[in-house]
């Protein structure tokens, strides 16, 4: 650098002109436009504007004569028309020239601040010249006229931007939802946000949306763009976030519908080929609720003192082609998904809840298992048979057992004859290393007001066991079809426990029912078969609820096929990705239905500040602090209590604060109750 060269350096507010008075150790003092003197490194580059002819050896004065020459250096770039010097260069083909010679064609001069001018324009367009080097080089017409309408959109878009942001204001200051469709942009950024927090890529904008909403995020912008959508009418106040954490449609779409309508008015069942069972007295069980009946049974003597047990599976493969648009969609769902306000079907309700389903008093197409069973329930042989079949009962768990209990009519024979079998059934298993685990469980139901009932489900069921041996036998029959043909298919497999389980017969209790989960090892998928080790028995699949699991559709085809034709429909590659695909789904579907279980009972929980509970010890996770189960609720909290409780220590708590959206619930610690004070453990209203 030689003193009296300009240069051009970056102020904090733009560039600005400096003038170089000279070099020490190896670095440059310069005088700004501003009157500062700057000492900077000689390595650091700076665009020179030429030498000052006669700089002023005078400080003060030389930097006047540098506001002089910025300013003259604006008025330039005022004066210079870079579009026009842009549209010769590119209509006379030119590639690249240099600064100077813009400037003797744009500012009939080439000097130092004719030179700053146009390189200061060229910067602040950044659309008709590219920088190379010492060069400026015009963008071609094309890159030009689509960047204009790029950034035309912009501001179009910022324009839309405000004004929606403004109408959104104004919504929430008169308290009015948004019209469906209006601001989607600005209310999808809050969607994201209260969706899936603050590690979502449109968290960013979505917080600065919230502020010029004129709201502060401040530690909770999740809870706080959640507010704004219910306040706008985009999500009520129960909005079920973690559904719409999972990728599953909530509806399908119009041709689907429009498909699923057509298929539902065809009669499968009527076509020649199928077995006639409807002469078989046949029962459906299942919960009072259930519009998707997956199965029947019937049960007619067998040779000897045996039995013939029927187990008919509902066939919609006999609607659902392999590899068509309707499957494909029920393997985006992976099953139905039961939550306690809704249902979302696999398949369109108009299939599902009608021809699909097992209805009682028609006739319906179904897989029927045909096995026959020795006085002491050893299966001798069994078959599968593509059939038509009629249910002439459809009664709920509830009633099965009173009808096993009095042992009257019709029906009550049936299912004792079936219950015989089961049981038989059951202690071949358990002989066989079975173990049964009924822990506590709750059924939660929201009505259409919104009413949150709270109902115990009774495991140990004679009913419920009833059907449980039933679908398990068809499921240890398809395997063995499948592996006696080889057919590829997947099978369900579980490793022992790590230790033994201890008594696991009766309905446990809390304590007990969690510390031996945790004993379990998962069940897998596998295209080896393997032994089941909480079933008892080898090998085994899952196949008996094809209208709700697209697992059990899959091997339903596939045993169709290899009843039909000897051959099976899909290869074991396309079974383990279709399978694994809809597993992963599933794993999806399981945390939605137990996180929304939680989030119900601690929304009927609130309100309640001051009730007395009883509540179970789990575990001590730390000193004095425990996981508890409350009462009839099977609801998990954290709790505060003396050091050294042990597992299956009943307490008394008294409820606090409770915030089913924060997913929050405030025990206290009250007493210790003794062994002959538990009883029941229910929760005091």
């Amino acid at each position: 650098m030689i003193p009296g060269e300009l240069v051009e350096i970056a102020g904090e507010h733009g560039p600005q002109l400096a003038l170089v008075l000279g070099e020490e150790q190896k670095k440059v003092r310069l005088l700004t436009e501003l009157g500062e003197q700057l000492l900077l490194p000689a390595t650091q580059r700076w665009r020179s504007l030429g030498m000052v002819t006669t700089p002023p050896s005078d400080p003060a004065l030389a930097q006047a004569e540098l506001r002089r020459m910025a300013a003259e250096i604006r008025r330039l770039q005022e004066e210079l028309d870079l579009r026009s010097l842009w549209e010769q260069l590119v209509d006379a083909g030119e590639r690249r020239c240099s600064a100077g010679e813009l400037a003797e064609q744009g500012l009939r001069e080439n000097s130092c601040l004719t030179r700053a001018a146009i390189w200061r324009a060229v910067k602040a367009d950044r659309l008709l010249f590219r920088i190379r080097k010492d060069q400026l080089e015009p963008t071609g017409r094309r890159t030009v006229e689509e960047t204009l309408r790029q950034r035309a959109l912009g501001e179009e878009r910022a324009r839309e931007r405000q004004a929606g942001i403004a109408a959104l204001r104004l919504a929430l200051q008169l308290e009015q939802p948004v019209e469906p469709g209006e601001h989607e942009e600005l209310l999808e950024l809050l969607m994201a946000l209260a969706v899936h927090g603050i590690e979502h890529p449109a968290a960013g904008p979505a917080a600065e949306l919230l502020a010029a909403l004129g709201v502060a995020g401040g530690r909770e912008p999740q809870l706080k763009a959640f507010d704004l959508l219910v306040r706008l009418g985009r999500f009520q106040r129960n909005e079920n976030l973690h559904l719409l954490r999972i990728p599953v449609p909530l509806a399908f779409d119009e041709p689907l519908r429009v498909a699923a309508g057509e298929l539902a008015l065809r009669r499968p069942w009527e076509e020649p080929g199928r077995v006639d069972l409807t002469s078989l007295y046949t029962v459906a069980i299942d919960d009072p609720e259930t519009t998707e009946v997956d199965d029947a049974l019937s049960i007619v003597d067998g040779p000897g003192a045996g039995w013939t047990v029927w187990v008919h599976i509902a066939d919609p493969g006999a609607f659902v082609a392999p590899r068509s648009e309707l499957l494909r969609e029920a393997g985006r769902r992976a099953a139905t998904l039961y939550l306690p306000d809704r249902k979302i079907t696999m398949f369109p309700p108009a299939l599902a809840e009608g021809p699909f389903s097992l209805e009682d008093g028609v006739d319906r197409a179904a897989l029927s298992l045909r096995a026959e069973l020795s006085p002491e329930g050893e299966v001798t042989s069994f078959a599968f048979l593509i059939s038509r079949v009629r249910v002439d009962e459809r009664i709920s768990y509830e009633e099965a057992d009173h009808l096993l209990y009095e042992q009257h009519g019709t029906c009550a024979r049936l299912l004792g004859r079936l219950q015989e079998a089961a049981d038989l059934l059951e202690a071949r298993r358990k002989a066989h290393g079975a173990f049964v685990l009924n822990g506590p469980e709750v059924k939660i139901r929201v009505d259409d007001e919104g009413r949150i009932q709270l109902r115990q489900v009774e495991r140990e069921s004679p009913g419920r066991a009833l059907v449980a041996e039933m679908m398990i036998l068809v499921g240890c029959c398809a395997a063995r079809l499948f592996l006696r043909h080889c057919i590829p298919a997947i099978y369900r497999v579980q490793e022992p426990p790590e230790e033994p389980l201890g008594p696991t017969e009766g309905t446990l209790d809390a304590a007990s029912f969690y510390h031996m989960l945790r004993k379990l090892r998962r069940a897998e998928l596998s295209r080896i078969p393997g032994r089941h080790a909480g079933l008892g028995v080898e090998p085994y699949v899952q196949i008996t609820s094809p209208i709700r699991r697209y697992g059990d559709l899959l091997l339903q085809q596939q045993l169709k096929s290899l009843l039909l034709t000897g051959r099976p429909c899909y290869d074991e590659e396309e079974l383990l990705d279709a399978l694994g695909s809809a597993e992963a789904t599933a794993a999806c579907l399981v945390v939605v239905e137990r996180e929304t279980r939680r989030f119900w009972t601690l929304r009927y929980l609130e309100g309640r500040k001051g009730t007395r509970m009883s509540a179970m010890v789990l575990e001590e996770r730390h000193p004095g602090h425990y996981l508890v189960e409350l009462g009839d609720l099977c609801l998990r909290a954290s709790l505060a209590a003396p050091q050294g409780l042990e597992p299956g220590s009943v307490v008394q708590v008294v409820l606090g604060t409770v915030d089913a959206r924060r997913d929050r619930i405030h025990l206290r610690f009250d007493r210790f109750r003794q062994p002959e004070e538990r009883g029941p453990q229910a929760a005091s209203a």
